[in-house]
Protein backbone atom coordinates (compact mmCIF):
# COMPACT_ATOMS: atom_id res chain seq x y z
CA UNK A 1 0.00 0.00 0.00
CA UNK A 2 1.42 3.38 -1.03
CA UNK A 3 0.38 6.28 1.16
CA UNK A 4 0.96 9.99 0.60
CA UNK A 5 1.38 11.99 3.76
CA UNK A 6 -0.53 15.28 3.61
CA UNK A 7 -0.73 18.36 5.76
CA UNK A 8 -4.08 20.08 6.35
CA UNK A 9 -3.55 23.86 6.44
CA UNK A 10 -7.10 24.57 7.50
CA UNK A 11 -6.83 22.84 10.88
CA UNK A 12 -3.11 23.40 11.53
CA UNK A 13 -2.53 25.17 14.85
CA UNK A 14 0.65 26.74 13.48
CA UNK A 15 -1.32 28.32 10.65
CA UNK A 16 -3.99 29.53 13.07
CA UNK A 17 -1.30 30.81 15.47
CA UNK A 18 -2.74 28.68 18.25
CA UNK A 19 0.46 26.71 18.79
CA UNK A 20 4.17 26.69 18.04
CA UNK A 21 4.04 23.06 16.90
CA UNK A 22 2.01 20.78 14.69
CA UNK A 23 -0.68 18.62 16.27
CA UNK A 24 -3.64 16.86 14.69
CA UNK A 25 -3.13 18.32 11.21
CA UNK A 26 -1.76 15.31 9.30
CA UNK A 27 -3.69 12.95 7.08
CA UNK A 28 -3.08 10.17 4.57
CA UNK A 29 -4.17 9.50 1.03
CA UNK A 30 -3.78 6.32 -0.97
CA UNK A 31 -1.35 7.14 -3.81
CA UNK A 32 -3.48 5.51 -6.49
CA UNK A 33 -6.71 6.95 -5.10
CA UNK A 34 -7.96 3.70 -3.58
CA UNK A 35 -10.05 3.87 -0.41
CA UNK A 36 -8.07 3.90 2.80
CA UNK A 37 -8.51 1.08 5.31
CA UNK A 38 -10.43 1.91 8.48
CA UNK A 39 -8.28 3.79 10.97
CA UNK A 40 -6.20 5.68 8.39
CA UNK A 41 -8.71 8.20 7.11
CA UNK A 42 -8.84 10.50 10.15
CA UNK A 43 -6.74 13.56 10.98
CA UNK A 44 -3.87 12.53 13.24
CA UNK A 45 -0.85 13.89 15.02
CA UNK A 46 2.60 13.10 13.73
CA UNK A 47 3.14 10.77 16.67
CA UNK A 48 -0.04 8.83 15.92
CA UNK A 49 0.92 8.33 12.27
CA UNK A 50 4.42 7.27 13.30
CA UNK A 51 3.07 4.60 15.68
CA UNK A 52 0.70 3.28 13.01
CA UNK A 53 3.18 3.08 10.12
CA UNK A 54 6.77 3.04 11.42
CA UNK A 55 6.96 -0.75 11.28
CA UNK A 56 6.44 -0.68 7.52
CA UNK A 57 3.14 -2.55 7.85
CA UNK A 58 -0.42 -1.73 8.81
CA UNK A 59 -2.57 -4.29 10.57
CA UNK A 60 -6.33 -4.35 10.92
CA UNK A 61 -8.72 -7.14 11.85
CA UNK A 62 -8.69 -8.54 8.31
CA UNK A 63 -5.24 -7.91 6.83
CA UNK A 64 -1.62 -7.07 7.37
CA UNK A 65 -0.51 -4.71 4.60
CA UNK A 66 3.00 -3.58 3.69
CA UNK A 67 3.26 0.20 3.60
CA UNK A 68 5.27 2.76 1.66
CA UNK A 69 5.04 6.37 2.77
CA UNK A 70 5.52 9.24 0.31
CA UNK A 71 5.43 13.00 0.56
CA UNK A 72 3.45 15.29 -1.70
CA UNK A 73 6.21 16.23 -4.14
CA UNK A 74 3.89 18.53 -6.07
CA UNK A 75 4.33 21.11 -3.33
CA UNK A 76 6.58 24.05 -4.10
CA UNK A 77 8.81 25.93 -1.73
CA UNK A 78 8.17 26.98 0.97
CA UNK A 79 5.05 24.78 1.38
CA UNK A 80 7.06 21.57 1.20
CA UNK A 81 9.08 22.65 4.26
CA UNK A 82 6.18 21.53 6.43
CA UNK A 83 7.54 17.98 6.42
CA UNK A 84 10.74 19.24 8.08
CA UNK A 85 8.88 20.78 11.04
CA UNK A 86 7.49 17.77 12.95
CA UNK A 87 10.00 15.43 14.59
CA UNK A 88 7.63 12.41 14.40
CA UNK A 89 7.03 12.98 10.70
CA UNK A 90 10.77 13.27 10.02
CA UNK A 91 11.38 10.01 11.92
CA UNK A 92 8.69 8.20 9.94
CA UNK A 93 10.00 9.44 6.60
CA UNK A 94 13.55 8.45 7.55
CA UNK A 95 12.36 4.83 7.88
CA UNK A 96 11.20 5.16 4.27
CA UNK A 97 14.55 6.57 3.09
CA UNK A 98 13.42 10.20 2.95
CA UNK A 99 15.91 12.21 4.98
CA UNK A 100 14.95 15.73 6.04
CA UNK A 101 16.75 18.23 8.21
CA UNK A 102 15.03 20.10 11.04
CA UNK A 103 13.29 23.42 10.40
CA UNK A 104 11.43 25.66 12.80
CA UNK A 105 7.65 25.37 12.86
CA UNK A 106 6.15 27.96 10.56
CA UNK A 107 8.99 27.94 8.03
CA UNK A 108 6.51 26.67 5.46
CA UNK A 109 4.50 29.89 5.91
CA UNK A 110 7.40 32.26 5.22
CA UNK A 111 6.85 34.57 2.28
CA UNK A 112 10.14 36.43 2.66
CA UNK A 113 12.35 33.56 1.47
CA UNK A 114 15.01 34.56 -1.03
CA UNK A 115 17.77 32.63 -2.75
CA UNK A 116 21.40 33.69 -2.68
CA UNK A 117 23.34 32.53 -5.74
CA UNK A 118 26.86 31.13 -5.57
CA UNK A 119 29.16 29.96 -8.37
CA UNK A 120 32.06 27.55 -8.82
CA UNK A 121 33.68 28.20 -12.22
CA UNK A 122 35.78 25.59 -14.03
CA UNK A 123 37.47 25.78 -17.45
CA UNK A 124 34.37 25.35 -19.62
CA UNK A 125 31.58 25.05 -17.06
CA UNK A 126 30.23 27.13 -14.22
CA UNK A 127 28.63 25.11 -11.44
CA UNK A 128 26.00 27.11 -9.58
CA UNK A 129 23.40 26.76 -6.87
CA UNK A 130 21.56 28.93 -4.35
CA UNK A 131 21.03 28.98 -0.60
CA UNK A 132 17.72 29.78 1.08
CA UNK A 133 17.70 32.80 3.38
CA UNK A 134 15.11 30.98 5.50
CA UNK A 135 16.48 27.46 5.80
CA UNK A 136 20.11 27.69 4.64
CA UNK A 137 19.33 24.73 2.36
CA UNK A 138 20.48 24.49 -1.24
CA UNK A 139 17.95 25.01 -4.00
CA UNK A 140 19.05 21.73 -5.54
CA UNK A 141 20.80 18.73 -4.02
CA UNK A 142 23.12 18.68 -7.02
CA UNK A 143 24.67 21.84 -8.43
CA UNK A 144 23.35 23.14 -11.73
CA UNK A 145 25.73 23.75 -14.65
CA UNK A 146 26.12 26.43 -17.30
CA UNK A 147 28.48 25.73 -20.20
CA UNK A 148 30.41 28.82 -21.23
CA UNK A 149 29.79 29.82 -24.83
CA UNK A 150 33.03 31.22 -26.35
CA UNK A 151 31.19 32.47 -29.45
CA UNK A 152 29.41 35.21 -27.46
CA UNK A 153 30.59 38.58 -26.19
CA UNK A 154 30.23 39.55 -22.53
CA UNK A 155 26.83 41.20 -22.86
CA UNK A 156 25.21 38.29 -24.69
CA UNK A 157 26.89 35.64 -22.51
CA UNK A 158 25.66 37.37 -19.34
CA UNK A 159 22.16 37.63 -20.79
CA UNK A 160 22.19 33.92 -21.68
CA UNK A 161 23.46 32.88 -18.23
CA UNK A 162 20.84 35.03 -16.46
CA UNK A 163 18.13 33.45 -18.57
CA UNK A 164 19.32 29.97 -17.58
CA UNK A 165 19.17 30.93 -13.90
CA UNK A 166 15.77 32.66 -13.99
CA UNK A 167 14.23 29.77 -15.91
CA UNK A 168 14.90 27.77 -12.72
CA UNK A 169 14.65 30.36 -9.95
CA UNK A 170 12.24 33.26 -10.61
CA UNK A 171 14.00 36.61 -10.49
CA UNK A 172 11.75 37.95 -7.71
CA UNK A 173 12.94 35.10 -5.46
CA UNK A 174 16.65 35.83 -5.97
CA UNK A 175 18.35 37.79 -3.23
CA UNK A 176 19.77 41.10 -4.50
CA UNK A 177 18.85 40.24 -8.07
CA UNK A 178 19.90 43.69 -9.29
CA UNK A 179 23.54 42.97 -8.36
CA UNK A 180 23.51 39.47 -9.89
CA UNK A 181 24.28 40.78 -13.38
CA UNK A 182 27.45 42.50 -12.16
CA UNK A 183 28.48 39.29 -10.41
CA UNK A 184 28.07 37.30 -13.61
CA UNK A 185 29.82 40.02 -15.66
CA UNK A 186 32.88 39.80 -13.42
CA UNK A 187 32.87 36.00 -13.53
CA UNK A 188 32.70 35.87 -17.33
CA UNK A 189 35.25 38.67 -17.75
CA UNK A 190 37.75 36.54 -15.83
CA UNK A 191 37.20 33.85 -18.50
CA UNK A 192 38.08 36.21 -21.35
CA UNK A 193 34.66 37.58 -22.29
CA UNK A 194 34.57 41.27 -23.17
CA UNK A 195 33.48 43.58 -25.96
CA UNK A 196 34.07 40.63 -28.27
CA UNK A 197 34.05 36.90 -27.67
CA UNK A 198 37.17 35.37 -26.04
CA UNK A 199 40.32 35.23 -28.13
CA UNK A 200 41.18 31.83 -29.63
CA UNK A 201 44.14 30.32 -31.48
CA UNK A 202 44.42 27.53 -34.01
CA UNK A 203 47.22 24.97 -33.60
CA UNK A 204 48.23 22.36 -36.16
CA UNK A 205 50.39 19.26 -36.04
CA UNK A 206 50.73 16.21 -38.25
CA UNK A 207 51.94 12.66 -38.29
CA UNK A 208 52.77 11.61 -41.82
CA UNK A 209 49.68 12.73 -43.76
CA UNK A 210 47.27 12.87 -40.83
CA UNK A 211 46.78 16.46 -39.67
CA UNK A 212 45.35 17.51 -36.29
CA UNK A 213 43.88 20.99 -35.84
CA UNK A 214 43.06 22.27 -32.34
CA UNK A 215 41.14 25.37 -31.33
CA UNK A 216 42.35 26.83 -28.01
CA UNK A 217 40.69 29.65 -26.08
CA UNK A 218 43.45 31.91 -24.78
CA UNK A 219 41.41 34.75 -23.26
CA UNK A 220 41.01 34.43 -19.49
CA UNK A 221 43.10 33.07 -16.66
CA UNK A 222 44.04 29.80 -18.41
CA UNK A 223 43.91 28.19 -21.83
CA UNK A 224 40.86 26.08 -22.64
CA UNK A 225 40.77 23.39 -25.31
CA UNK A 226 37.59 23.89 -27.36
CA UNK A 227 37.75 21.69 -30.47
CA UNK A 228 39.89 19.08 -32.21
CA UNK A 229 39.56 18.17 -35.87
CA UNK A 230 41.58 15.57 -37.76
CA UNK A 231 41.91 15.08 -41.51
CA UNK A 232 44.18 13.20 -43.88
CA UNK A 233 45.83 14.58 -47.02
CA UNK A 234 46.29 12.20 -49.93
CA UNK A 235 49.46 12.50 -52.07
CA UNK A 236 47.28 13.40 -55.07
CA UNK A 237 45.43 16.23 -53.31
CA UNK A 238 46.78 19.66 -54.28
CA UNK A 239 48.02 21.82 -51.42
CA UNK A 240 45.80 24.62 -52.66
CA UNK A 241 42.68 22.47 -52.23
CA UNK A 242 43.60 21.68 -48.61
CA UNK A 243 44.20 25.35 -47.82
CA UNK A 244 40.99 26.46 -49.54
CA UNK A 245 39.03 23.95 -47.45
CA UNK A 246 40.50 25.39 -44.25
CA UNK A 247 39.88 28.96 -45.37
CA UNK A 248 36.24 28.11 -46.07
CA UNK A 249 35.89 26.55 -42.61
CA UNK A 250 37.40 29.64 -40.98
CA UNK A 251 35.46 32.22 -42.99
CA UNK A 252 32.02 30.64 -43.28
CA UNK A 253 32.09 27.22 -41.60
CA UNK A 254 32.09 26.01 -38.03
CA UNK A 255 35.18 28.04 -37.06
CA UNK A 256 33.72 31.33 -38.30
CA UNK A 257 31.80 31.86 -35.07
CA UNK A 258 35.01 32.01 -33.00
CA UNK A 259 37.28 35.02 -32.45
CA UNK A 260 40.50 33.55 -33.89
CA UNK A 261 43.53 35.82 -33.66
CA UNK A 262 46.11 33.85 -35.68
CA UNK A 263 44.30 32.89 -38.89
CA UNK A 264 47.10 34.10 -41.19
CA UNK A 265 49.87 32.47 -39.17
CA UNK A 266 47.90 29.22 -38.97
CA UNK A 267 47.39 29.01 -42.74
CA UNK A 268 51.07 29.80 -43.33
CA UNK A 269 52.04 27.00 -40.94
CA UNK A 270 49.75 24.51 -42.72
CA UNK A 271 51.18 25.60 -46.08
CA UNK A 272 54.71 25.04 -44.78
CA UNK A 273 53.87 21.56 -43.49
CA UNK A 274 52.23 20.65 -46.78
CA UNK A 275 55.37 21.79 -48.64
CA UNK A 276 57.46 19.58 -46.37
CA UNK A 277 55.29 16.60 -47.23
CA UNK A 278 55.70 17.37 -50.89
CA UNK A 279 59.50 17.58 -50.51
CA UNK A 280 59.55 14.24 -48.70
CA UNK A 281 57.40 12.69 -51.42
CA UNK A 282 59.72 13.94 -54.18
CA UNK A 283 62.74 12.72 -52.22
CA UNK A 284 61.22 9.27 -51.95
CA UNK A 285 60.51 9.22 -55.68
CA UNK A 286 64.13 10.13 -56.44
CA UNK A 287 65.35 7.47 -54.04
CA UNK A 288 63.12 4.90 -55.72
CA UNK A 289 64.46 5.90 -59.12
CA UNK A 290 68.02 5.57 -57.88
CA UNK A 291 67.50 2.11 -56.35
CA UNK A 292 69.06 -0.20 -58.93
CA UNK A 293 70.80 -3.53 -58.83
CA UNK A 294 74.51 -3.42 -59.43
CA UNK A 295 76.71 -6.34 -60.41
CA UNK A 296 79.79 -4.84 -58.73
CA UNK A 297 80.99 -2.00 -56.54
CA UNK A 298 82.54 -0.36 -59.61
CA UNK A 299 79.13 -0.25 -61.34
CA UNK A 300 77.59 1.32 -58.22
CA UNK A 301 80.34 3.94 -57.94
CA UNK A 302 80.13 4.81 -61.64
CA UNK A 303 76.36 5.19 -61.47
CA UNK A 304 76.57 7.27 -58.25
CA UNK A 305 79.18 9.65 -59.70
CA UNK A 306 76.99 10.07 -62.78
CA UNK A 307 73.96 10.97 -60.64
CA UNK A 308 76.02 13.50 -58.65
CA UNK A 309 77.20 15.21 -61.85
CA UNK A 310 73.61 15.38 -63.12
CA UNK A 311 72.47 17.05 -59.87
CA UNK A 312 75.39 19.50 -60.00
CA UNK A 313 74.37 20.43 -63.53
CA UNK A 314 70.76 20.97 -62.49
CA UNK A 315 71.88 23.08 -59.54
CA UNK A 316 73.91 25.36 -61.84
CA UNK A 317 70.71 25.83 -63.87
CA UNK A 318 68.98 27.14 -60.70
CA UNK A 319 66.93 24.03 -59.94
CA UNK A 320 66.15 23.21 -56.27
CA UNK A 321 68.02 19.92 -55.99
CA UNK A 322 70.26 20.64 -52.99
CA UNK A 323 68.63 17.93 -50.85
CA UNK A 324 69.03 15.26 -53.52
CA UNK A 325 72.63 16.25 -54.29
CA UNK A 326 73.47 16.13 -50.55
CA UNK A 327 71.91 12.67 -50.24
CA UNK A 328 73.99 11.38 -53.13
CA UNK A 329 77.15 12.95 -51.73
CA UNK A 330 76.46 11.29 -48.40
CA UNK A 331 76.36 7.93 -50.21
CA UNK A 332 79.68 8.77 -51.89
CA UNK A 333 81.26 9.80 -48.57
CA UNK A 334 80.15 6.50 -47.04
CA UNK A 335 81.67 4.62 -49.98
CA UNK A 336 84.97 6.52 -49.65
CA UNK A 337 85.01 5.68 -45.92
CA UNK A 338 84.63 1.98 -46.77
CA UNK A 339 87.49 2.37 -49.30
CA UNK A 340 89.55 4.10 -46.57
CA UNK A 341 89.92 7.21 -48.73
CA UNK A 342 89.51 9.39 -45.66
CA UNK A 343 90.58 12.75 -47.09
CA UNK A 344 88.19 12.44 -50.03
CA UNK A 345 85.41 11.30 -47.68
CA UNK A 346 85.91 14.39 -45.47
CA UNK A 347 85.90 16.72 -48.49
CA UNK A 348 82.62 15.16 -49.63
CA UNK A 349 80.96 15.62 -46.21
CA UNK A 350 82.10 19.27 -46.17
CA UNK A 351 80.43 19.79 -49.55
CA UNK A 352 77.24 18.27 -48.12
CA UNK A 353 77.28 20.60 -45.14
CA UNK A 354 77.77 23.66 -47.38
CA UNK A 355 74.70 22.60 -49.38
CA UNK A 356 72.49 22.02 -46.34
CA UNK A 357 73.40 24.96 -44.07
CA UNK A 358 71.37 27.58 -46.02
CA UNK A 359 68.20 25.47 -46.19
CA UNK A 360 68.19 23.57 -42.88
CA UNK A 361 66.30 26.31 -41.00
CA UNK A 362 63.22 25.82 -43.21
CA UNK A 363 63.39 22.11 -43.93
CA UNK A 364 63.02 19.30 -41.42
CA UNK A 365 64.40 16.89 -43.99
CA UNK A 366 67.50 19.07 -44.44
CA UNK A 367 67.94 19.34 -40.66
CA UNK A 368 67.84 15.57 -40.27
CA UNK A 369 70.24 15.00 -43.17
CA UNK A 370 72.61 17.62 -41.81
CA UNK A 371 72.78 15.79 -38.47
CA UNK A 372 73.40 12.46 -40.24
CA UNK A 373 76.28 13.94 -42.23
CA UNK A 374 77.82 15.52 -39.12
CA UNK A 375 77.76 12.07 -37.51
CA UNK A 376 79.33 10.56 -40.64
CA UNK A 377 82.07 13.20 -40.61
CA UNK A 378 82.87 12.40 -36.98
CA UNK A 379 83.02 8.68 -37.87
CA UNK A 380 85.42 9.39 -40.75
CA UNK A 381 87.72 11.43 -38.50
CA UNK A 382 87.72 8.71 -35.89
CA UNK A 383 88.56 6.03 -38.46
CA UNK A 384 91.41 8.06 -39.96
CA UNK A 385 93.23 8.45 -36.63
Amino acid sequence: MKLILLHDHDVCPVVNTNSQSHKRCWKLREKDEFDLPDGLSNLMTGEEIYKLLSSGTYENKDHTLSVEVWIDDSLERPDIYVYHEDSWIRSLLRKHNIFLNTLESGSFLRTDERWELFFSPQKKIVFWNALSTVTGKKWSKFDKTYTLNPTLDLEKATEEFLEVITDIIPSHQIKEFNSLQNMIDNLLASHGFGGSSPLCRLLVSHEDRKFTVKLIQIGGKEEVHLLTNEFSVSPEEPNEAVLNGLISEIESGGLSQYNIENTTEFLERVSYLLDQLEDENITQEHQNEETVSFDSEDDFETELLGVIEEYRGEQKQGKDVAIYLAQSLKQLATLRLEQEQFDTALETTDECLELLDPIAANSLKAQQLLLEIQDLKAQIKSSSN
